[in-house]
């Protein structure tokens, strides 16, 4: 629903602007019509992200199919950032050739309606990253977050270069618009590459997590905490310390206990769980573990 409400309003943002463009002729404008080209496609591209990353685990992707939106949201990065490109290109040609600005009002007015339509997506949407903590969603929500504060500006643009005269502004205002997609596009990519790379999710969830499963006090110690994120699910592992002359049930049921405490938190979350005697010695996973991050440090150093 929300994929199919982006691109609804991504459409009509652009042929609005679009026309709008073609009447008044404004730099600040085609920028804004970029912007709506870049919505459209990303929108596009989230709502096919998000069907495929919901699709239940099967044979060959058995930890679901998450990480598409970790593409998607990659490639919508490497979008903006060469529609960036090209829009200071022709803010740069505007400014050599002196184009000037024609009939402002009939721009003033899609723009007061592109403004309004983003702004409503864009309360739409924080619902749904608030409910489903989607890489792909909290992405095109960014977009349109930053449509509203550019629509703004061109409006402003639109009524001052009348105003004062003073035509550079209006591709001023352009090359800003561009230097802002730039900026946007790699804080996109970074989150990208975060969770095709398996990066560990930030320290709060990991510290509510540690909290929620050692609260038991059957759990002597936890350790080995990785969490990483898969489209709107959060990849837990982590091992638990127990009382060695637990039964293998008692154990069991410590487990679930602290599932089902984490799951209350994190829906989304897919836990594994390794149980330990306490005081046991490390295990060959771990002594692996250690000898690579060893290894690591050492070609850092």
């Amino acid at each position: 629903m929300t994929g199919l409400a982006a691109v609804a309003v991504a459409a009509t943002l652009m042929g609005t602007k679009t026309l709008a463009y073609f009447h008044t002729g404004s730099a600040a404008i085609l920028a804004s019509v970029f912007d709506s080209g870049i919505d459209l496609t990303m929108s596009a591209l989230t709502f096919v992200s998000l069907r495929y990353s919901l699709t239940p685990p099967d044979d060959e992707h058995r930890h679901g199919h998450g990480k598409i939106e970790g593409v998607t949201a990659l490639i919508q990065g490497v979008l903006m950032m060469s529609l960036a490109g090209v829009l200071a290109y022709q803010a740069f040609v505007r400014v050599l050739s002196g184009a000037t600005m024609e009939d402002p009002a009939i721009g003033i007015g899609a723009m007061t309606l592109s403004m309004v339509l983003s702004f409503l997506l864009v309360r739409f949407q924080s619902s749904a990253v608030h409910e489903h903590h989607s890489l792909a969603i909290e992405a095109d929500r960014g977009h349109y977050a930053s449509d509203i504060i550019m629509n703004g500006g061109t409006i402003a643009v639109l009524i001052l270069v009348p105003l004062t005269g003073l035509q550079f502004l209006d591709p001023l205002f352009a090359f800003g618009v561009a230097t802002l997609m730039a900026y946007t596009a790699l804080g996109i990519g970074r989150k990208s590459f975060a969770m095709l790379l398996d990066e560990e999710v930030e320290g709060p969830v990991k510290d509510k997590v540690t909290a929620l499963v050692t609260s038991d006090p059957r759990i002597k110690n936890m350790h080995d905490l990785r969490i990483t994120r898969s489209g709107m699910r959060l990849m837990m592992y982590f091992d638990i310390d127990l009382d060695g002359d637990l039964s293998l049930r008692a154990a069991h049921d410590v487990a679930i206990a602290a599932e089902d405490r984490i799951l209350a938190e994190f829906p989304h979350a897919e836990i594994m769980i390794h149980l330990d005697p306490e005081h046991a010695p490390m295990d060959r996973r771990h002594i692996y573990h250690a000898r690579n991050m060893g290894m690591a440090d050492q070609q850092a150093g």
